[in-house]
């Protein structure tokens, strides 16, 4: 059973995850030559973004302030920023399979989430979410197999 604080701490720490990735996609629209990619990671930041606005509704203002770091936040943290020299020197395979590891760990966390006591209004909202996410993994999943072939 999921207190209201492990509940809060949770998604705490996906909205700093999520802003990991934001930034992340961020630096990428600048830092590729391929449209595609800059497209991708264009829509990424949106995506993250929305997400991030729409968890912080069910975040007091007084714990969103508070940086909770977990240890699967921060490996996420770190492998975006190593991914960021990947993104720069277009290395896709490398960045492909590292990138598409971080995006599946985020789309477990949001398993973990739904599985956490929670409202139903939080449950719907993470679900929308990690529909959203999938579709955005789908998207770069598909274009760095065409960008590896």
């Amino acid at each position: 059973m999921s207190s209201r604080y492990q509940v809060i701490t949770m998604l705490s720490e996906m909205c700093n995850v999520l802003n990991d990735g934001f930034i992340f996609y961020q630096q990428g629209i600048t830092r590729t030559s391929y449209d595609r990619v800059r497209a991708m990671c264009t829509r990424m930041v949106e995506e993250k973004r929305q997400a991030m606005v729409d968890l912080t509704a069910f975040i007091s203002p007084a714990s969103a302030k508070i940086e909770t770091r977990l240890p699967w936040g921060e490996k996420i943290k770190t492998d975006y920023q190593a991914l960021q020299d990947a993104l720069a020197q277009e290395k896709e395979a490398v960045l492909s399979k590292r990138l598409n590891d971080i995006e599946n760990q985020i789309l477990q966390r949001f398993d973990e989430m739904l599985d956490a006591k929670i409202t139903n209004e939080c449950a719907q909202v993470l679900r929308k979410i990690r529909t959203r996410m999938l579709q955005c993994h789908d998207e770069l999943t598909l274009l760095m197999k065409q960008l590896s072939a």
